[in-house]
């Protein structure tokens, strides 16, 4: 999809909601396929970096957040960075944070400050680092969403 405004033509990536299959439960006794928006990105320090892996969009986070599991490739140790809590739906959990650089095939590369969290964690783009950077427009009933750089 490509907007045009005179000199200024924007890209919109258009992306499929990827379907996650939830078992059944008390709840939902069929199960429940969750439709969530996911992308690939890679994190990059230095000369250091991922490799891509999945991350979901989630405009009910404030940071962008990752499992510590990915520190290692990163060349980044959890003692040595920033300490600062953060309330999740599982109550109070403790993050690690540092600036790191980020890519998306498709968009601009760009720096954020990442929280590292050492209890198992889906990576979730939020508000800052992610949101504040581009424009997420979401239509679930169409089964896509779309990435403006």
């Amino acid at each position: 999809m490509e907007s045009d405004f005179g000199w200024l033509s924007i890209r919109s990536m258009l992306l499929p909601y990827t379907a996650h299959e939830l078992p059944s439960n008390e709840v939902f006794s069929e199960g429940l396929v969750a439709q969530r928006p996911i992308i690939l990105i890679s994190l990059n320090n230095g000369g250091q970096s991922t490799e891509p892996f999945e991350a979901m969009i989630d405009t009910g986070s404030d940071f962008c957040v990752f499992p510590s599991l990915l520190l290692d490739d990163l060349g980044l140790s959890w003692n040595e960075l920033r300490s600062a809590p953060a309330m999740t739906h599982a109550g109070d959990v403790e993050f690690r944070y540092t600036e790191i650089g980020a890519s998306v095939r498709g968009l601009r590369d760009w720096n954020l400050i990442a929280g590292f969290s050492i209890r198992p964690c889906i990576p979730a783009l939020g508000m800052i680092g992610f949101l504040d950077q581009f424009k997420v427009t979401f239509d679930r009933k169409n089964g896509y969403f779309s990435i403006d750089p």
